[in-house]
């Protein structure tokens, strides 16, 4: 699939792109080399692109290890994006779920506490190319509570079942919560761990960590995020996880060669993207509703056009060669400025 490169925002004269070229690093050393690229080139965010699914959990843990043996190492949370399987039930509840945290920690990063760690995010093309919701529409999906704030304590049962949560006799997995008196032990699809909520009244007195096993509360938290269930995200899939990266974030590709053959392969080839001379439809909000692979190309282009290191040759996503994008945006922008 090509796209038409007019499609893409010129890149802004100021905006200063970098681009590194790695080569000669065998796979054993590709963790300590993307542990250098984060600690040389800051970033609150980082994109790892890459091959292999079943490969993401060891990169995440050899990253850690080399971060943690690094030089003063600052706080960096690991986050895999994985490709949505189809099949076994309880297999494609886990990988939404995982998905969707990836989305809420994105959308938490405006937080002052968030800012100050490093999220790196782990992906591949397969990954990349399913849509999830708009941020705004996940927006309306997601609630905060925060200890001593006044919330109903009926509203918050309304609230549960509204995000489709199972109410059970014991909380012990993602998407459950249980009652008793005045107490709420609630476990996020997004979290790792269940939190016990205390009220007095209306008034959220107390949050604390839930140990699923003894059922004991543990160390208090100031907040937590709900996020609804898995299958209230299923409609108006019309974005990328790119639409979450916040314009400082980078980005690194490993073997772009084999990231572009993927892409080639995967992305869709039946007709679906309107051609570049052909009229869109328009949104609800009046702007071009452009289709989803042209959106996953257009919010590719500007990542890379911000800021990104990558290891290897080119970059490629949904078909389309992401330099000679930047290449015509540059041209584009460099045709448009005045004469000095």
């Amino acid at each position: 699939m090509r796209v038409n490169c007019t499609l893409f925002p010129p890149v802004p004269e100021s905006a200063a792109v970098l681009r590194t070229k790695l080569t000669g690093i065998c796979p054993a050393a590709r963790p300590h080399a993307l542990t250098e690229l984060f600690r040389l080139h800051p970033a609150p965010v980082w994109l790892v692109l890459h091959e292999e699914a079943q490969k993401s959990d060891a990169l995440a843990e050899d990253i850690a290890l080399f971060h943690a043996a690094g030089p003063a190492p600052g706080q960096l949370d690991i986050l895999t994006f994985p490709e949505t399987p189809a099949g076994e039930m309880r297999e494609a509840f886990n990988a939404a779920s995982d998905r969707l945290a990836v989305l809420s920690r994105l959308r938490g990063g405006r937080d002052a506490a968030l800012r100050t760690r490093t999220l790196l995010v782990l992906a591949t093309p397969a990954a990349l190319l399913q849509p999830v919701p708009p941020p705004a529409d996940f927006a309306t999906r997601e609630t905060e509570l925060v200890r001593g704030e006044n919330r109903a304590f009926q509203d918050l049962l309304t609230l549960l079942r509204s995000y489709d949560y199972d109410c059970e006799a014991v909380c012990e997995a993602p998407g459950q919560y249980a009652v008793r008196g005045g107490i709420v032990d609630l476990y996020p699809i997004t979290a790792h761990e269940p939190y016990r909520l205390d009220f007095f009244g209306d008034n959220l007195e107390e949050i604390r960590v839930l140990d699923p096993v003894t059922q004991r509360s543990g160390e208090p938290v100031g907040r937590i995020t709900l996020t609804a269930a898995p299958g209230l995200h299923r409609s108006g899939l019309s974005a990328t996880l790119l639409d979450y990266l916040p314009p400082t974030a980078h980005a690194a590709i490993v073997e772009p060669k084999a990231i572009e053959e993927l892409f080639d392969t995967l992305a869709p080839d039946d007709g679906r993207a309107s051609p570049p001379d052909e009229p869109f439809a328009r949104g609800s909000s009046g702007g071009l509703a452009l289709p989803f692979e042209q959106k996953l190309a257009q919010s590719t282009a500007h990542l890379f056009g911000v800021s990104d290191l990558v290891i290897g040759l080119t970059i490629v996503a949904a078909g389309t060669s992401l330099p000679e994008v930047a290449a015509s945006t540059s041209a584009s922008a460099a045709s448009s400025a005045p004469a000095q």
